[in-house]
């Protein structure tokens, strides 16, 4: 079984729980509105020397959480919690999603195409969804404070893939985010980005093991 990870806000991934992933807007000026990106865990536990505990201590859900943090922050009214989804995709599915050209490794950005990151062709996911037989769902609800918006953003102030959306901000919070970046915030980063999710549930389990048979 592979296990995929997609971190977004609450509003969209209610949306793409009902198969209707259809991103108005990209976050990042790389990437295309036509593919769901999404966290492969095998390859990204590879690339990050991830033993056993860390993949199940949430160390993916963690990365796409990152993600989901950063499209909850810049809304005008961002959401007290945001959310990430995992996809369980059987081997045999996997492989001809793989085939078909239909899922494949990012190579939107620089250094994107070996770091565990993957695109899966919206149509695709959305048709998966909806018919809810050959992958599972999981859907996990993480805090998110607010208040503290510009620091989830800090961070990107100089990042090149995301000054479209910096530029679309209002004077308001642009110009306090451009003084927040000239600041050492490491003491409190990981209380802020780092968190636990307060709530999960299983939508779906896949109807098929990774070998295309059927299971009870």
């Amino acid at each position: 079984m592979r296990y995929l990870f997609h971190g977004t806000t609450v509003e969209a991934a209610n949306k793409i729980l009902a198969g209707n992933y259809n991103p108005e807007r990209t976050v990042w000026n790389c990437s295309d509105d036509c593919y769901m990106y999404v966290w492969e865990q095998n390859k990204l536990a590879e690339v990050e020397g991830w033993d056993e505990f860390d993949l199940f201590s949430g160390g993916c859900i963690e990365r796409a959480n990152e993600s989901a943090q950063i499209a909850n922050a810049i809304l005008p009214n961002p959401y007290n919690q945001t959310a990430v989804i995992q996809f369980s995709i059987p081997d045999y599915l996997f492989k001809h999603l793989m085939d078909e050209g239909y899922l494949d490794y990012d190579d939107s950005c620089e250094n994107m195409y070996d770091s565990g990151a993957m695109l899966i062709r919206s149509t695709v996911i959305n048709d998966l969804i909806k018919t809810r037989e050959e992958i599972g769902i999981r859907v996990y609800y993480l805090p998110f404070y607010p208040k503290l918006s510009l620091f989830y953003l800090v961070g990107l102030f100089d990042n090149r893939y995301f000054q479209e959306t910096l530029e679309k901000l209002p004077n308001e919070d642009y110009r306090p985010l451009k003084m927040l970046a000239k600041i050492d915030y490491s003491a409190i980063w990981e209380d802020i980005i780092y968190v636990e999710p307060e709530s999960e549930y299983t939508i779906c389990e896949p109807k098929f093991d990774d070998n295309g048979k059927g299971v009870k």
